[in-house]
């Protein structure tokens, strides 16, 4: 009979144990949920509206563009650094609003599967490696999101004094 109390006593503390690392997975599940919902304000502020006018206006540039080169003589076109600055306006814009589209379509999910993951570790549906698995899974996805945001504002900044440049190329190259 003591012997089983000691045992039982053992099994106690071990089962303990586990749970205290599974309490640990929770917070870290929790966390990363935390971020996630940080993310989404942050990319539900992003502005997609002007971005999208913006890419308007580059499709306008892109046609006054090719009237105005068509109507040159190509001996007269000295820099058409414009064309180059174009392509850099669409690789800023369309990246942009491919990220915000991606970006809140991804996040919500996201959010779920880590709603649904912290309530298969409560149900003790996976062991200790599958759990941390998923974690990091889960870090490196939220990871790739933030940096995907970042290279998107990082290129949209830009936008707006390319689109003025290129304005006032396209005039200079008219004028001849």
């Amino acid at each position: 009979m003591k012997y089983l109390v000691y045992i039982l006593t053992g099994v106690m503390l071990l089962s303990a144990c586990s749970r205290s690392s599974f309490n640990e997975e929770l917070a870290t599940v929790d966390s990363l949920i935390t971020e996630y919902n940080q993310l989404k304000i942050v990319v539900d502020s992003m502005n997609f509206d002007e971005a999208k006018l913006q890419y308007n206006e580059y499709e306008l540039l892109m046609r006054k563009s090719r009237m105005a080169l068509d109507n040159l003589n190509p001996n007269d076109i000295k820099d058409a650094t414009f064309i180059n600055k174009l392509k850099l306006l669409k690789r800023s814009l369309k990246p942009y609003i491919k990220t915000n589209q991606n970006l809140t379509k991804n996040i919500p999910r996201n959010i779920q599967e880590l709603k649904h993951l912290k309530n298969d570790i409560s149900n003790n549906v996976y062991d200790k490696s599958e759990v941390d698995n998923f974690i990091a899974k889960e870090k490196l996805l939220l990871n790739d999101s933030k940096e995907a945001y970042k290279t998107a504002i990082d290129g949209f900044s830009r936008s707006d004094t390319l689109l003025q440049t290129i304005n006032q190329e396209l005039e200079n190259i008219s004028s001849y």
